[in-house]
């Protein structure tokens, strides 16, 4: 996955906004904490708060896993060549993990449900 990620690198900025801060090196999701600082900050400081509003999302959950229909269809929108979407495609799905539990490794397992961003 790192070499397709390499490969990718280049094209990322022609696909990542510019206002998304999380996953982009050089960016951090941080970034945003202190931007939602500045809104609350100006909102509590505006007279006749009608009109102001702000959504508070989990993001542990917002992040925590991608399903692999999202990642196929995404390389496909971004017209990537079919053989690198295939390729992967077969990276993702032909995964095994284990699980190391005192002091050893279970038995490999395929993942059934989507797959973790920090794989």
């Amino acid at each position: 996955m790192k070499c397709l990620a390499e490969r990718l690198k280049p094209l990322m900025p022609k696909l990542v906004h510019e206002t998304q801060t999380s996953f982009v090196s050089g960016r951090h999701i941080t970034d945003n904490i202190c931007v939602l600082q500045e809104v609350v900050h100006s909102m509590r400081a505006k007279s006749g708060r009608k009109g102001w509003m702000t959504i508070k999302v989990d993001l542990a959950k917002a992040y925590n896993r991608i399903r692999w229909s999202f990642v196929r269809d995404t390389l496909q929108v971004v017209a990537l060549p079919e053989q690198f979407t295939e390729l992967t495609m077969q990276c993702i799905l032909t995964a095994k993990m284990c699980i190391q539990w005192n002091g050893g490794l279970t038995n490999e397992f395929s993942p059934s449900r989507g797959m973790r961003q920090d794989l």
